[in-house]
């Protein structure tokens, strides 16, 4: 059997604000793999949280979103960092690391 890489069949919640819909909105499709660079990861406000999820990550225009076509992404062949979902909560209110393109 084939080993998965850590981040392989996760899920997160994002949220995208009024003036950014319009820019990322149209990239996401349901049960599709991407690859989302400089997400910032933030805390859910209890009030809006519905799915009992501690954490959100918040989708920006200069967000970059990427269609992994193959579903599995090997991260060799990338020149990104990879965060775990499950390891979120390292990077609470922090602009830097998670997804972020190493040029």
């Amino acid at each position: 059997m084939e080993e998965h890489p850590p981040y392989h069949e996760q899920k997160v919640r994002s949220t995208a604000y009024v003036a950014d819909i319009n820019r990322i909105g149209s990239k996401f499709q349901l049960y599709k793999t991407y690859i989302i660079s400089n997400a910032y990861v933030s805390r859910h406000q209890s009030k809006y949280n519905i799915y009992n999820y501690p954490f959100q990550w918040i989708l920006k225009y200069f967000t970059k979103v990427r269609l992994e076509r193959n579903n599995i992404i090997n991260p060799s062949l990338l020149t990104y960092h990879f965060a775990s979902l499950r390891g979120l909560s390292d990077y609470v209110d922090q602009r830097i690391l998670i997804g972020k393109h190493n040029t």
